[in-house]
């Protein structure tokens, strides 16, 4: 197969043909045989070395030649290592099986680019870890975000000057046992939270920037889950005929701080806070957008003014959207906001995955979230689900929308979240994606895929309130 390819380039070549006017048929010959040589188990070439034997440019799959995917870059995606980091600082990017989908679903794009975007940056875990392959990852901060995650990252250029001050402090936790610490760590956690909800040089605080890196670290680790619903942290059963409510709670009295997250964080190795460290300050960009809030229209100003608007084409976004009502207040966002994303997202030519809740209802009026609940909250929003939703139909009738979720029978974790993206992906095996991205699913945990209307019809149309 090499020869004949490489003949057929010879002979195209001899009559002074292009590059870029090779037939396609022999494009894909290109890479089919490529591709399957780099993945060989005994491979000890380059794609580079490869391509000079067929008598090819080395940056032939680059825009200015083919602007197709690279054999390599394909294999670069598909590579996924967890290291079990113990962040809990939000529902998605810190949960191990949401990362392992996201990770799933972007080694599966189709349109070539070396830029990955995330639109609604926290800390950028996503593009840490499901970019691979991806030599820009760029992740857009509002300035609360933004001051913070560049001293961080500059801290972490010494990683083990960072993880001694995280050891000292878990050291304690180990020595003391978390039930005689708990009010000391619950004090210390709300004091470090406070010292960083304010933009300030760390410098000016009086303590080194590694000792602050440490704290921020561990901030993010020991956050309360805001996203948990009192709810799901209880379970009921019948005892001597009557109603009692089961104690299972996983956190510490009073708090959202999980006793699990705690305990990951005292086991946390060195070694792997080092090989954090140094994926953090290579491989991830921070941009400032000039706000203290998120949406398009400010992102969309930044993008243009960091020079960055001639690569806003086809690179792939992830958006993690903020959570319908819940998270607006938040992140200053609203209904239009929502919408003007999904106008862009309706004719944008890139791939894209966009996180989604489905929400539980709670109706218990004194639960503070009762008008927060995706049935009160349409009476008070300008853009309801509904609208929403409609669209979203719109969209999939323009390009084919896929829903992927995962679900277990697990009620004390929330079971809403979704990932809605225009990659249709092939159908994962349960067992195989656990060993892949070395996670355990949960009681009859499995994945599923389906299309947008499907996806309506399963989780919409049968929820508490009807669409249409």
């Amino acid at each position: 197969m090499y020869e004949d390819v490489k003949n057929t380039i010879s002979e195209l070549r001899s009559r002074h043909t292009g590059y870029t006017d090779f037939p396609m048929e022999l494009k894909r010959q290109v890479y089919s045989i490529i591709y399957k040589q780099l993945a060989s188990k005994d491979n000890t070439y380059t794609q580079t070395q490869l391509l000079e034997y067929l008598g090819l440019p080395k940056d032939v799959f680059k825009e200015q030649y083919w602007n197709m995917y690279s054999p390599d870059m394909k294999l670069r995606q598909q590579v996924y290592h967890n290291l079990h980091i113990p962040l809990n600082y939000a529902e998605v990017e810190c949960n191990e099986i949401y990362r392992g989908i996201l990770h799933y679903i972007i080694s599966q794009a189709d349109q070539r680019t070396d830029t990955f975007f995330d639109m609604f940056g926290k800390m950028g875990l996503v593009p840490l870890f499901c970019a691979n392959g991806y030599s820009n990852r760029i992740v857009f901060l509002a300035r609360r975000n933004y001051h913070q995650l560049v001293q961080f990252q500059n801290a972490l250029k010494k990683p083990v000057k960072v993880y001694k001050h995280i050891r000292a402090f878990t050291k304690t936790i180990e020595v003391m046992g978390i039930e005689k610490q708990k009010e000391v760590l619950i004090s210390k956690i709300n004091q470090w939270l406070a010292l960083f909800s304010v933009y300030q040089d760390w410098s000016a605080t009086g303590y080194d920037e590694y000792t602050l890196a440490a704290r921020y670290f561990i901030c993010n680790c020991l956050r309360t889950e805001y996203w948990l619903d009192s709810k799901l942290e209880k379970t009921y059963s019948y005892k001597d005929g009557k109603l009692v409510v089961d104690d299972i709670s996983s956190y510490l009295d009073g708090t959202k701080m999980s006793r699990s997250r705690i305990k990951q964080l005292c086991g946390l190795s060195k070694e792997d806070f080092c090989k954090f460290a140094d994926m953090y300050v290579k491989k991830i960009h921070l941009h400032l957008i000039e706000t203290d809030y998120l949406n398009i229209e400010s992102i969309s100003t930044s993008i243009v003014k960091q020079g960055l608007d001639f690569q806003f084409d086809r690179q792939f976004l992830y958006i993690d959207m903020p959570k319908y009502i819940r998270e607006y207040k938040r992140f200053e966002f609203n209904g239009a906001h929502m919408m003007d994303i999904l106008k862009v997202l309706k004719t944008y030519r890139g791939n894209w995955i966009m996180t989604w809740k489905t929400y539980v209802e709670n109706l218990n009026e004194n639960s503070p979230y009762y008008r927060l609940s995706s049935k009160e909250a349409d009476y008070d929003n300008d853009v309801t689900l509904e609208v929403i939703y409609k669209e979203m139909l719109n969209m999939h009738n323009v390009k084919p929308l896929y829903v992927y979720v995962y679900r277990d029978k697990d009620r004390n974790r929330p079971q809403s979240i979704a990932f809605i993206t225009d990659i249709d992906c092939s159908e994962t095996d349960d067992r195989a994606f656990m060993d892949k991205y070395d996670v355990g699913f949960r009681d009859g945990g499995h994945i599923r895929k389906m299309t947008m209307p499907e996806f309506i019809d399963k989780f919409i149309r049968n929820s508490h309130w009807k669409m249409f």
